[in-house]
């Protein structure tokens, strides 16, 4: 018998079709389908048959939860000073998951060692503005970002007057923690990362990098800014010697009638970083004068910190203009001096 050989000839074709896919940098939007078809084609003896497709092959594209926060004020850090309104720390939040996504936001001072101070004074400790709205520092609004969206963050504080803690140098960090939510109730997520392959389902994956405050693939991102104090820290001392007595003249002099006493006004600058500009002494003499215990001596103000010595008018003597610079160490303040002359009444 002759065996018959009829030779077959195959070829394969694949057919992938992404549905709704937007041009984003995360990637394929989640929730689209994929559809995948396989065909093959192929030849009996040297003749073409039919082409036979398979079934589609449709699987959903999984969420990929992911977002960026970062503090966007010079290092990180914002100087202040005393008395001062809206001192602004500035944030920036981007969704870079596959899909829109809500977050909420929560906004709160750092504790010590981070933090030496809360910034902030009893009438408006602080606040911060999202998408246009203002919030308490304790409030946690959640808002909506589309995919790619970038939101500002800003966190506003009034700062309190000098105190023995709201001095040169304290710090007050603010964190914003910003967490991915199923919806603006705030309902968390649940991660399916555990979970087998659904392939119809959308599964949840955390993508999210590590922030300052928070673990990767956590769904959150945290950043901080620093609010720093940065003044001059004052104090003033007032000292007097005798410069010349009419009996001994300026030989061991005392403080005796007709006696000349100088006064030194010495302000002190402890700051190792902020100089204090435009210091004004002033120095009211009114009260001895009236008693007449002692005369002001015309033409005896010196203030070798200003191009201008002083002046003397209705018994108080005024001197301003005053540069004191920045300490050297923490025990040797940057000092200016003011002096002037009285005379002891006879």
């Amino acid at each position: 018998m002759k065996n018959l050989y009829t030779p077959i000839k195959l070829s394969i074709s694949l057919a992938a079709l992404l549905l709704s896919q937007a041009s984003f940098a995360a990637g394929t939007d989640a929730g689209v389908d994929v559809t995948n078809t396989a065909t093959i084609s192929y030849t009996v003896g040297q003749k073409t048959q039919t082409p036979i497709s398979s079934a589609p092959a449709v699987f959903k594209v999984d969420r990929k939860i992911n977002l960026i926060l970062n503090g966007t004020s010079a290092n990180n850090l914002v100087k202040v000073v005393p008395l001062t309104a809206d001192n602004e720390l500035n944030y920036s939040l981007q969704n870079t998951g596959n899909s829109d996504e809500f977050f909420k936001i929560e906004v709160e001072h750092m504790s010590a060692p981070v933090d030496t101070i809360d910034a902030g004074t009893p009438a408006q400790i602080c606040q911060f503005t999202i998408d246009g709205s203002t919030y308490d520092i304790t409030d946690t609004p959640v808002v909506e970002l589309t995919e790619d969206e970038v939101q500002a963050i800003v966190v506003s504080c009034d700062m309190p007057d000098r105190s023995a803690t709201f001095v040169d140098g304290a710090t007050s960090a603010i964190k914003v923690v910003a967490t991915a939510v199923a919806d603006n109730a705030g309902t968390p997520y649940v991660e399916n990362i555990n979970d087998a392959d659904r392939i119809l389902d959308i599964d949840v994956v955390f993508a999210d990098a590590v922030g300052t405050d928070d673990a990767a693939r956590d769904a959150k991102f945290s950043a901080r800014e620093t609010y720093e104090v940065a003044m001059p820290m004052l104090s003033v001392l007032k000292s007097s010697v005798v410069i010349e007595d009419p009996i001994n003249n300026t030989d061991n002099p005392k403080r005796i009638p007709g006696a000349t006493v100088r006064y030194t006004i010495t302000v002190q600058n402890y700051s190792l970083t902020s100089v204090a500009t435009d210091v004004v002494v002033t120095d009211s003499l009114d009260a001895e004068i009236t008693a007449g215990n002692f005369a002001f001596k015309a033409n005896s103000i010196t203030n070798a910190a200003s191009s201008t010595p002083g002046t003397f008018a209705s018994n108080v003597v005024t001197a301003g203009g005053i540069t004191v610079p920045v300490a050297t160490s923490a025990s040797a303040p940057g000092t200016a001096e003011v002096t002037f002359d009285v005379i002891i009444t006879e």
